[in-house]
């Protein structure tokens, strides 16, 4: 009987920063196989794993991936946004890449949500169950203390809710005791047949609990840059000799391909011309993303709660008040306690001071420095939230069920910025004002409210509007303050992030890169802002 062909894979060739993982590939995986992909690290698994399922553009500008690879029969490389929304490959993360900060439910939903296989609630249901059941998964269970087998399990779980025909394990007894690996290995032989599965690929060095049901043994051979079947008779042989062995060492690779990528940068920030373009490359990229493109309209509006409770709720609220509430205060008290030759000009000025600082405070001083400060605050929040996920492979597992990371994180980013930081501004003016009339009034007792009030919006109120003279530049500028310190966050954030320290240096560049933006901005702004103004 002819075996039907699931993967096709020619002439395939993948260079990472020059350097050749592999050359002139071909292979064929066929329907219902098991298969053990082994190599040494740094051999390039990892990399070949994240071209197969997608996770790496092939139009990466450190990446170079030549050849054709079909996937049910059709071609990847030249349909790969296609590939993308009905992508037929599961991945189950070395590390789970679970989203902890969802129950078990919510992630196997979060799977069930993006499948390109559409079923109805009581399928869905019945096959959520099932597996909970066959995987022996706590639906009560809270990630963050799951260990690792359980984590295991409940990744094993998302990725197969997903539904995808082919699953890819990528090093799945890793950190786990001997026990806990045998029975990780029989539960994927279990779960391949029960859930009829074309095929399952198993990317890892630890194989010996897989040996007694693959159907076959894939090496990756560094040396020669070929991936070559292994008969299963002289498997033990063949993994003592030096072919096993990778030439390139795994920290090795990332510091060759870290090295490689700063000399590139390097090079190419030289060229004025590159810069200019790359730039709009970015801000075309970032205007587009403010499209809501999400695949699911709840997943949507659940990352866009998300990322607006790290920008304006409670304690940018808390954070944003406590300084509007001191500036109001330093701003009034000292202004007015300390007036210059004040026996002489409280009688002459003091109307014309007052208004002069309501002014100060709506146009200028409220908006920069709340803008500031929510460029550091939010920026840590929102930067380390981003590096996180990266870290976690987070964004790597969302891809990998069929959303999208940069609808989902960095639309929902720019929307929760372009709205908490116009918001802000004015609860923290109201505030300042509030607090600068109470100082006045206590320092001017023979003032009442009303007069103190209208005076204070002098240069502010206008007759024809109900609006405040210059709210339109202030929500404008604000606007823009925002939109850029979002895309700066998630730029810098989404980096890849190889030690927990990497993140800790982007949340250190988002706050130095935000505040800077918003400073340029401002004075951008007051060039054009104030240039007709005469009091």
């Amino acid at each position: 009987m002819e075996k039907t062909q699931v993967i096709k894979i020619s002439n395939l060739t993948i260079e990472v920063s020059g350097n050749t993982l592999i050359k002139n590939q071909s292979l064929d995986i066929y329907d219902g196989e098991i298969i053990l992909l082994i190599g040494g690290s740094g051999s390039g698994k990892s990399v070949f794993m994240k071209v197969l399922t997608g996770l790496i553009d092939h139009n990466s500008s450190n990446i170079s991936i030549q050849g054709a690879i079909e996937i049910e029969g059709r071609d990847y490389l030249s349909n790969s946004y296609v590939f993308r929304k009905k992508n037929p490959i599961g991945i189950v993360f070395q590390d789970g890449a679970l989203f902890d900060r969802y129950t078990i439910d919510q992630n196997l939903d979060f799977a069930f949500n993006h499948s390109p296989h559409k079923i109805s609630k009581e399928e869905k249901l019945n096959l959520k169950l099932n597996l909970l059941k066959e995987l022996e998964i706590d639906a009560s269970t809270s990630i963050r203390y799951a260990s690792g087998g359980q984590k295991k399990r409940i990744a094993i779980a998302r990725t197969l809710a997903y539904n995808p025909n082919i699953v890819i394990y990528d090093e799945p007894t890793a950190g786990l005791d001997p026990y806990s690996s045998k029975k990780a290995a029989n539960l994927i032989k279990s779960t391949h047949k029960l859930f009829k599965k074309s095929c399952s690929i198993i990317v890892t060095h630890q194989y010996e609990d897989f040996l007694p049901f693959v159907d076959r043994i894939l090496l990756l051979d560094s040396q020669n840059k070929k991936i070559v079947e292994i008969p299963m008779h002289q498997f033990e042989a063949l993994i003592q000799d030096d072919i096993f062995k990778s030439e390139i060492k795994s920290d090795e690779l990332h510091t060759h391909i870290l090295k490689r990528i700063t000399k590139n940068t390097a090079n190419i920030l030289e060229k004025t011309t590159f810069l200019f373009l790359l730039s709009l490359k970015l801000i075309i990229s970032s205007l587009f993303r403010t499209i809501p493109l999400w695949k699911s309209q709840k997943w949507g509006l659940r990352f866009l709660f998300h990322y607006i409770k790290l920008t304006s709720f409670l304690s940018s609220v808390i954070y944003v008040s406590m300084a509007s509430i001191i500036i109001g205060f330093v701003g009034s008290y000292f202004t007015f306690k300390y007036l210059p030759y004040s026996y002489y000009t409280k009688p002459l000025i003091t109307e014309e001071v007052l208004g002069v600082l309501g002014f100060a405070l709506f146009r200028i001083v409220i908006p920069l420095i709340i803008a500031i400060l929510l460029a550091a605050r939010s920026g840590a929040a929102v930067a380390s939230d981003i590096g996180n996920r990266v870290y976690l492979q987070e964004l790597d597992a969302i891809s990998s069920l069929g959303g999208s990371p940069k609808s989902y994180i960095h639309t929902n980013v720019i929307y929760s910025y372009i709205l908490s930081v116009p918001l802000l501004t004015l609860m923290g003016f109201y505030l300042s004002k509030a607090v600068c009339i109470a100082v006045f009034l206590y320092l001017h007792p023979n003032f009442n409210l009303i007069w103190a009030d209208s005076i204070f919006n002098m240069y502010l109120n206008d007759t024809t509007s109900s609006f405040l003279i210059g709210a339109d530049w202030l929500i404008f500028k604000q606007v823009v303050s925002g939109w850029g310190l979002a895309n700066i966050v998630y730029f810098i954030g989404s980096r890849p992030k190889y030690t927990s320290s990497d993140i800790s240096k982007d949340i250190t560049m988002s706050i130095i890169l935000g505040t800077l933006f918003v400073l340029i901005t401002h004075m951008v702004f007051a060039l054009f802002e104030f240039d007709s103004i005469v009091f």
